[in-house]
């Protein structure tokens, strides 16, 4: 037979949080599974049906199997968690050194006509996962939906939702930060005195049963910088 189902989209400020609220009104009541979508940059959603937690994966449909009835709701609180993320390694090595941030599925730009600075290295402070700490600010301009306070190492910064950037007035953007050099050379001269460290005790202790085994060498330099460099973006996180 056929279910005349009416679902309706009942309350929701999203993007400004992650909350939705969805109605449920089949003609009849009856049993059948409602699939709602979870994205992938959702890492913690919560889904209740009439005030009861339901399982909820990210990149997946969550299965909402019930006798449904007209009144029923879902509620969902998406996961509008901040994060720091790493430009993509391509064949042009000039592009290794930036990094985006996005506030749940939205992008955050540095904005020419509230951020001078707007093109300045930066470093964003975020944790071992990626997890930024930004502040919810009022707006500068009238225009801006969303404006944070994004830390970093040399204080905050103002960033916006990219949709709000007004560029017509020759106003420039950035949403691929460039990240401080000076701070990612000094990280890696860190790890080259502490690889080399680490190979001379190593090797030290080689010597007893080989005496002719080489202390420190020449490559160390070159092996570590090169095996450092690749994990800079994910240790520079927690620095």
């Amino acid at each position: 037979h056929r279910l005349v189902l009416h679902v309706h989209l009942v309350e929701t400020d999203f993007p400004l949080t992650g909350n939705v609220i969805i109605e449920v009104t089949p003609e009849k009541k009856e049993e059948f599974t409602l699939k709602l979508r979870i994205p992938s940059w959702s890492a913690n959603t919560v889904v209740k049906v009439n005030g009861q937690t339901q399982e909820a994966a990210p990149g997946t449909y969550a299965e909402l199997t019930r006798k449904w009835q007209a009144g029923d709701r879902i509620e969902v609180a998406f996961d509008m968690t901040c994060r720091v993320i790493d430009a993509p390694h391509g064949s042009n090595r000039k592009g290794d050194n930036f990094q985006a941030v996005v506030w749940g599925p939205i992008v955050l730009a540095r904005d020419q006509n509230i951020d001078p600075d707007y093109d300045k290295p930066v470093r964003i402070i975020a944790d071992e996962n990626g997890i930024v700490k930004i502040k919810k600010v009022n707006p500068t301009l009238p225009t801006t939906r969303i404006e944070f306070a994004v830390p970093t190492a040399d204080g905050e910064i103002p960033m916006t939702d990219y949709a709000s950037v007004n560029g017509w007035e020759r106003a420039q953007i950035k949403t691929w930060l460039p990240v401080k050099t000076e701070y990612m050379d000094g990280y890696i001269q860190k790890a080259e005195i502490h690889g080399r460290t680490r190979s001379c005790v190593f090797q030290s202790n080689a010597r007893s049963s080989r005496q002719d085994a080489p202390v420190c060498p020449d490559d160390i330099r070159n092996r570590i910088r090169r095996r450092e460099t690749l994990k800079f973006r994910r240790l520079i996180r927690i620095h």
